[in-house]
């Protein structure tokens, strides 16, 4: 089962625990250690409506995070961000699908029509990955590149990866997040409805795969 279990005080341990793996910290431009009560107060900024972190659990343990922040009303735009603790889990087909999960999240229901994410230099497999996901180059800066979201580009890209996850049965917390339908040629195709209003800080638990 692989759930997306939004950030709150009960799982901010397990998150930091995440983020401050030697594993992680190497592949983030912040590489120092992060104390908890930093961490407390960097949620405290960020637990609203303009930002959405998820930790990621496959069969109840906690095996990375998905993100998409600084959400921009105006400009519509976002970050989007994802990580995991453990190398075995990058060669899996795990990160995939949490990453079209998480595209289709900001961009179907939220709405957001420019979605884009950072990456440290000289990690060369993330570009790679990103590239798979539909992400195109857009600018260097002096640490990061940002690669920016190229929507249609993006629905061909995962089409087989879609198919592949959608293999599997879906246990829907709240229907009126996460679904499925049938398309005219009888394939299962993933949405989401639009229901923002129904989407609030207590929703711990969107959506998950089982």
């Amino acid at each position: 089962m692989l759930e997306f279990e939004r950030f709150n005080l009960n799982n901010l341990e397990e998150s930091l625990e995440l983020r401050n793996a030697d594993f992680v910290r190497d592949r983030m431009t912040y590489t120092a250690k992060i104390k908890m009560e930093d961490h407390l107060k960097w949620f405290s900024s960020i637990n609203n409506n303009n930002n959405f972190y998820f930790l990621v659990r496959l069969y109840g343990e906690a095996i990375g995070v998905i993100n998409i922040k600084d959400f921009d009303t105006i400009l519509n735009k976002a970050e989007l961000g994802i990580f995991f603790g453990k190398e075995k889990i990058i060669h899996s087909m795990y990160p995939i699908i949490c990453a079209f999960t998480l595209q289709d999240f900001a961009s179907k229901l939220l709405k957001i029509e420019h979605l884009f994410t950072k990456v440290k230099k000289g990690q060369k497999d993330i570009i790679k990955f990103n590239e798979i996901m539909g992400l195109e180059f857009d600018a260097e800066f002096d640490d990061y590149f940002i690669y920016k979201l190229n929507e249609p580009k993006a629905e061909i890209l995962t089409k087989r990866y879609r198919k592949a996850a959608f293999a599997l049965s879906i246990k829907i917390n709240n229907p009126e997040v996460f679904q499925f339908e049938f398309d005219e040629n009888n394939k299962r195709e993933f949405f989401f409805k639009d229901c923002l209003h129904n989407l609030s800080l207590n929703n711990q638990k969107m959506f998950e795969y089982s």
